[in-house]
């Protein structure tokens, strides 16, 4: 099973779009439905897995889970026929964290992040991936998108790998603290295959996101496309 974040993070004051087919009116998304998360019980649930649950299964419109703030330590799963979710904190406080091995989102929105690393190197384990993104073919409309966002921590990591041969990330004016392996993207086994992948950094800052170090085959998009990719609002 690919990676798509590590281990553990936080959510944040930032903004993650992992993007598929959208429903719109007038440019933005429609929202169906919102249920309301709270560990003191002031929403519907008091967990977020237990709200995730709730989602129909095969759904095909954007459900807004909104979080309250409080410390979810839970396992979240978000099974692939539970599409179309947006997960969504509050700016005020570090809206929650979850602690997984293993967390794989596809078509999901999530509001609020930081992207804490705390890896510890061990013979077998020397570094890790923040994501590992996979698109069958190039006409896939999917992607994970990581906008205002902040890389911290302890231990060394690449930004992605493909999971599949046509992966697509993009970090977006995000603060890069000195934890990003300098070559930031890693083929994996797509080596021969580097052309089909969308790596893509824009606007970064820190100390991490210095690009003299990057793979050549990172690509550069232009103004437009930037724009198709991180200007996503939802009503």
């Amino acid at each position: 099973m690919g990676v798509v974040v590590l281990p553990c993070f936080i959510l944040l004051l930032s903004t993650l779009f992992c993007f598929g087919s959208w429903t719109h009116v007038e440019g933005a998304p429609i929202v169906a439905n919102t249920i309301v998360v709270d560990i003191n019980g002031q929403g519907k649930f008091r967990s977020i897995q237990a709200a995730i649950n709730s989602v129909p299964a095969n759904n095909n419109q954007w459900i807004r889970i909104n979080v309250n703030p409080g410390l979810y330590q839970e396992k979240v799963t978000i099974s692939t026929d539970k599409p179309f979710i947006l997960l969504e904190g509050h700016a005020e406080s570090a809206t929650f964290r979850v602690n997984a091995d293993n967390f794989v989102a596809r078509s999901i929105t999530f509001k609020l992040c930081e992207l804490n690393v705390n890896l510890v190197p061990t013979p077998s384990l020397k570094y890790d991936y923040i994501t590992a993104q996979g698109r069958m073919k190039a006409t896939d409309p999917n992607g994970f998108v990581f906008k205002y966002c902040m890389i911290n921590g302890t231990g060394k990591v690449y930004l992605g790998r493909p999971w599949v041969g046509f992966a697509r990330v993009i970090f977006y004016k995000t603060i890069m603290y000195d934890v990003i392996i300098p070559a930031g993207w890693d083929p994996h086994d797509a080596d021969a295959h580097v052309d089909t992948l969308t790596f893509v950094e824009n606007g970064c800052t820190g100390a991490g996101s210095n690009l003299s170090g990057r793979v050549k085959w990172e690509k550069h998009l232009t103004n437009a496309e930037l724009e198709q990719f991180t200007n996503l609002s939802f009503s």
